[in-house]
């Protein structure tokens, strides 16, 4: 079995690629382009993988083969979506087939509509800036020119398998009754349904149609939008934020973060961390769960061995509490914060993580197993960020920062960085 990002994208040019991937990456969907299909397990850490198959120009069974390869790749993935171009240039058809033919699907729907670069699709008539399609400069387009505007018919030319339509008055009805003339359709025979779209909210009714129905959508960035819309209405992803430091710069950095209202501050308990194995596995179990919590509230997180400068007076009560050495006490600590990195990466949605502390840091990287980071810049002087390099969390941003530096609203602001990155 193949590993792979739960999401994978078929586009038949890389510019389409590329601008099929930027409507998943812009809901928070870890997202990469790439050229072959053969490196798909080295992409595991993204959410969605758009490969090219560079078929547009291609013959139609050159077409066919090479769509058809992509797909043996992608037995094991959770979503496939199938790009074509807005103005229905290439081998729309042919390409569906290929898919169809090796992976299986009950059916297609196809909605090539994308009303923010005005086209739009009426009684399967497809329109660019309210022209019908072979009355416009693509229909001269000097390798693939477009004999039809009717989209059925288009592609009738091209696939060997069966094309209904669904007219803007049955997608405007409930997505309930969408979902049964679809069925309808499938059980006579139509394998390609070619659906109308006229604006956004018919195009969020077609995508959630076809989710449910677990068949192929089919469609430009348009319908690809909604796709990434349905797949992350129901996601949290927040960011978390380790620190094993001491210092009292970043404890009042740490207490100036936590007055927000969407941040919420979990202390470490050293006598628990520190004692017995029984309760140092009860503490790691307890707190993951209440960070899920705050997940689940929508709230960001700050897991820290200190808050304040009478925290860290309680970790060297603990210390000399339970006669544990100093430095084994600091190795601990830090290393039950690796573990917590750990179960939150195994456990929850995490959209960026931020680092502060020298030895923390480290044992994060341990826990989640990521080998380096790829450094991009810095949010402040000497505070870098950049993006995890496998394990976990591959391909998420991180921002490392040293106990002593920063002003004190930069957890904000590096909170802020994660999430727009």
């Amino acid at each position: 079995m193949i590993s792979m990002p739960k999401f994978v994208v078929i586009a038949d040019d890389f510019t389409g690629a590329c601008d099929v991937g930027v409507q998943f990456r812009k809901y928070g969907l870890r997202t990469v382009v790439i050229t072959d299909a053969v490196l798909l397990p080295e992409f595991e850490g993204y959410e969605v993988v758009v490969i090219d198959s560079e078929s547009r120009n291609e013959t139609p069974s050159t077409a066919y083969n090479k769509v058809r390869e992509i797909a043996k790749y992608l037995e094991n993935a959770k979503l496939i979506y199938k790009k074509i171009d807005s103005t229905l240039r290439g081998n729309v058809g042919v390409e569906l087939d290929a898919v169809i033919d090796e992976l299986g699907f009950k059916a297609v729907i196809v909605a090539p509509s994308f009303p923010a670069a005005n086209r739009v699709t009426l009684n399967g008539i497809h329109f660019v800036n309210g022209v019908p399609l072979e009355k416009t400069e693509f229909a001269r387009d000097p390798i693939n020119p477009v004999k039809t505007s009717y989209i059925p018919d288009l592609i009738k030319e091209q696939s060997k398998k069966k094309v209904g339509l669904i007219t803007l008055s049955k997608v405007r009805g409930r997505i309930k009754s969408l979902k049964q003339t679809v069925k309808r359709l499938i059980e006579r025979g139509y394998k390609i349904i070619v659906a109308d779209a006229e604006n956004t909210k018919d195009l969020r009714v077609i995508a959630k149609a076809a989710l449910d129905l677990e068949i192929l959508p089919c469609g430009s960035a348009g319908l690809a939008e909604s796709v990434s819309y349905w797949l992350t209405s129901n996601l949290t992803r927040r960011v978390i934020v380790f620190s094993g430091s001491a210092n009292n710069i970043t404890l009042n950095q740490i207490q100036n973060a936590g007055k927000m209202k969407d941040i919420k501050v979990f202390k470490l308990a050293p006598l628990k961390i520190l004692a017995e194995h029984g309760r140092y596995k009860n503490e790691l179990n307890r707190l993951t769960k209440e960070i899920g919590a705050a997940f689940s509230a929508g709230k960001d997180v700050i897991v820290t061995s200190a808050e304040s400068e009478n925290d860290v007076l309680r970790i060297r009560q603990a210390i000399e509490t339970l006669k544990v050495n100093r430095i084994e006490a600091a190795e601990k600590i830090s290393s039950f914060i690796g573990e917590i990195a750990s179960l939150i990466a195994e456990k929850f949605k995490v959209a960026g993580v931020m680092i502060i502390g020298g030895d923390t840091a480290i044992k994060v990287m341990k826990g989640i197993k990521a080998y380096g980071i790829a450094i991009e810049g810095e949010i402040s002087p000497g505070i870098p960020y950049g993006v995890l390099l496998d394990g976990k969390l591959n391909g998420i941003p991180v921002i490392t920062k040293a106990g002593g530096f920063g002003q004190e609203d930069i957890i904000i602001r590096a909170i802020g960085k994660l999430k727009s990155y």
